[in-house]
């Protein structure tokens, strides 16, 4: 059962062929030198907040219970390694995730987002 759910979406530092996330995978690519999360948006009845993830309302947030997302392994993957940065509460690790666009691909929807 999905209990106050949030979608939470986060945009990253590119550069194809250096630190690029085809390249280097998920884990790999949130690690590298020049990788960093510019922005987090979230959004659920009571919370919107686009911006920094340092200054996200993280005592907010961790108090709903599932964090919605389109490609959760990537999004989860940048709040692992935000948590394991310092920037965000490790309370974080513990909440459910369901991906949208494993969602689509059931209902026979392209994955991407332009689809």
């Amino acid at each position: 059962m999905v209990l106050d759910p949030i979608a939470i979406d986060f945009e990253t530092y590119y550069a194809k062929g250096e630190c690029d996330i085809r390249t280097l995978g998920n884990w790999a690519y949130c690690r590298h030198p020049d990788w960093e999360a510019s922005l987090v948006s979230v959004y659920s009845n009571g919370i919107s907040y686009v911006g920094s993830p340092k200054e996200a309302p993280w005592a907010q947030i961790t108090k709903h219970g599932t964090l919605l997302a389109h490609n959760a392994a990537f999004d989860q993957t940048v709040l692992e390694r935000l948590v394991e940065l310092g920037e965000i509460p490790e309370s974080m690790l513990s909440k459910e995730w369901i991906d949208t666009a494993d969602l689509a691909a059931y209902l026979g929807a392209p994955r991407n987002l332009a689809g």
